[in-house]
């Protein structure tokens, strides 16, 4: 397992702008031959219903970091503004990929049922 250090993170996209605190916040490097890239990964957990304002703290960290992947992980139900938002396709945001280019990513909903997570799709 490596450590990441002083010029380690300023390697990391976005790092010294960061003042946002998600609940899970990872960092993958990614190493092509002689290129290395950082890529963040965030998530927010909430272990009841998810309100609009929920969601919308998710779509906040992961757009703000340029995330490769963001989640959000709950425990109750998507309230029905959060599920028209996901429809119609309210949960993209601008990520990188593992080139450290700036792609079009969506945010991953998952749902914790008897000690499991599942993915949440929507079309």
């Amino acid at each position: 397992m490596s450590h990441f250090s002083g010029n380690e993170l300023k390697c990391i996209p976005y790092y010294n702008l960061q003042t946002i605190e998600p609940d899970i916040v990872g960092v993958l490097k990614f190493s092509n031959g002689t290129n290395v890239s950082y890529c963040w990964v965030v998530a927010e957990a909430e272990v009841k219903n998810v309100s609009i304002n929920d969601f919308r703290q998710a779509m906040f960290f992961a757009q703000m970091t340029h995330a490769f992947e963001g989640y959000l992980f709950y425990d109750g139900e998507l309230s029905k503004d959060v599920k028209t938002l996901l429809k119609n396709g309210g949960h993209s945001y601008d990520g990188m990929n593992k080139y450290g280019k700036k792609v079009t990513k969506y945010l991953i909903v998952m749902q914790h049922r008897n000690g499991r997570f599942y993915r949440i799709l929507f079309s």
